[in-house]
Order: structure tokens, then sequence, then C-alpha cells
């Protein structure tokens, strides 16, 4: 039994994000309230979760990494 759509959260803002390869765009979807911003590089500071997708149109893995907003970062 596959888990039903209904049962993923979309509290937290969606996002797209584009396949390296081919230019593909899906919507993701932070992973919690903490991981707030996509990037395709690590943040400096080891604070991040990797994550990746694998795209429908070429089959290419794409990975990024979801960073948490650090408190010199708010806007003020």
């Amino acid at each position: 039994m596959g888990i039903r759509e209904e049962s993923f959260t979309t509290t937290y803002s969606r996002q797209i994000i584009a396949c390296n390869n081919c230019e593909t765009d899906y919507s993701i979807y932070p992973p919690s309230s903490e991981y707030i911003s996509n990037m395709p590089h690590p943040c400096p500071r080891g604070d991040y979760q990797k994550s990746f997708f694998v795209c429908i149109n070429c089959n290419q893995r794409n990975t990024f990494y979801w960073h948490k907003r650090h408190r010199e970062d708010r806007v003020v």
C-alpha cells in the first residue's frame, strides 16, 4: 500500500526547483519548519539536510541541500 498524497504536510511554502540537466520544474516542500530554503551547495556551517530527486524527463539525479534560517540571516 502506497502513501497517500494527503498524508504529506503542506504547511511549509512550496518551492520550485529545476532539473540541472533538462530544466524540468519540480515542486518541493521543506522537510520541516527548521530547514526552509534549498540551495545547490551545502551550508558552510554544516547544519543542512541533503536531499535529491530523479527527473522523470531525463532520469538525472539532482542533489540539493535544505538550509536552516540563521539568526543573522533575518531581515530587520
